[in-house]
């Protein structure tokens, strides 16, 4: 992140959480057509889209300068039931900046690009 060309990560401590959004649907989500453009309201002038149905989201990191990224081993049971079916995965990740050399104070939301999985056996 800059600052008309300032690396304030040396002067700014972050915070955020990550959240897996997992879906069954590439196209749309609770009646609104995907992709849909979040609000620049949300993302601070970042453009992001909502790219996956939200039918499970896992909140479980706790993101900060020292621990920046975040994954996750998922079991999933070996039943032939499953083999071929299709999920979609995107990573959304709210943020904000603190320190008393922090030049400015943000907060808002970034979204990743979305992925397709297809389990199998």
């Amino acid at each position: 992140m800059d600052m008309h060309g300032v690396d304030i990560r040396n002067y700014c401590m972050f915070q955020g959480s990550a959240h897996l959004v997992l879906g069954v649907s590439r196209s749309a989500s609770g009646g609104i057509q995907l992709p849909f453009l979040v609000p620049f309201g949300l993302t601070r002038g970042h453009t992001c889209f909502v790219l996956v149905s939200n039918e499970l989201v896992l909140s479980l990191w706790s993101l900060n300068n020292a621990s920046p990224g975040a994954s996750i081993l998922m079991g999933i049971p070996s039943d032939p039931a499953l083999a071929g079916v299709k999920l979609y995965a995107q990573w959304w990740i709210s943020y904000s900046t603190s320190g008393p050399s922090c030049p400015i104070y943000m907060s808002g939301w970034v979204t990743s690009n979305a992925v397709e999985l297809t389990l199998g056996y």
